[in-house]
């Protein structure tokens, strides 16, 4: 059975190779970005977590390193 696809959150992209603010100055990326998804959100397939990285911008991602980071806490934390 296929997994549904949905859209859960959408990133920033804060590492951004090449922008000029200015003619003077640069922008200088921060590659490091944190999204939190809702468990609730995803479900396992087969006991596995799909998620996928999609750009629908006419733009470039260079991403040389994603982590899937689970925190499981009690409900009212």
């Amino acid at each position: 059975m296929a997994a549904s696809t949905k859209l859960v959150t959408d990133v920033i992209g804060a590492a951004v190779v090449g922008h000029w603010f200015s003619p003077s100055r640069r922008n200088i990326s921060n590659p490091g970005e944190w999204v939190k998804v809702d468990g609730a959100a995803v479900a396992p397939v087969d006991g596995k977590v799909s998620l996928r990285f999609m750009e629908p911008m006419e733009e470039v991602n260079y991403i040389d390193q994603l982590r899937l980071v689970a925190v499981d806490h009690p409900e009212n934390v």
